[in-house]
């Protein structure tokens, strides 16, 4: 597989951008895994193509794929991975990493968690969000729109460490 990097664009979302490997595409979705510093590559995401503004490849993309190929980066599309619905997405993520991961329209703002209840009806869902110490936020009660999801991601050493500390949690408790 090639290595094809590309910069990604949200509306609202300012200056802040989006960084990847292209794994694959459908119609509706980029799956990438994410370059969140120079020749970094750390997790995937999912990105809504409705909600992308701009796709870009420029110097900076070709001097990353550059560095890729010399430490001999490998993209690998994650075990079973197949497109569909945010719902599906999502779905799938839990059942292979136990937890989720998504961005909606709000900039910088990233929730985990377990999604709880899915109302196909308004095609909503709850979450039962994780926080930053690993233990589940029982104060947090918000209904979030499918539609809303701009990016699910997964697999990032944060997203791992989140999981590690919700894990030792629940240990703890037993």
């Amino acid at each position: 597989m090639d290595i094809v990097v590309e910069q990604f664009f949200f509306e609202d979302w300012g200056s802040n951008s989006t960084w990847g490997v292209v794994l694959a595409e459908s119609p509706n979705w980029v799956l990438i895994q994410a370059l969140p510093l120079d020749y970094i590559v750390d997790g995937f995401k999912v990105l809504n193509k409705n909600e992308i503004t701009k796709r870009e490849r420029d110097s900076e993309s070709y001097q990353m794929e550059r560095v890729l190929k010399l430490k001999k980066y490998e993209p690998q599309i994650p075990k079973n991975f197949a497109f569909g619905t945010v719902q599906e997405i999502m779905k799938w993520v839990e059942d292979n990493y136990e937890i989720t991961g998504f961005q909606d329209d709000v900039e910088g703002e990233t929730f985990f968690g377990k999604i709880r209840e899915v109302n196909l009806e308004e095609d909503t869902f709850f979450i039962s969000t994780i926080d930053p110490q690993g233990l589940f936020d029982s104060e947090f009660e918000y209904e979030f729109s499918f539609d809303s999801v701009r990016v699910i991601s997964f697999d990032d050493d944060y997203f791992n460490s989140i999981k590690l500390l919700w894990k030792d949690n629940i240990n703890d408790r037993r």
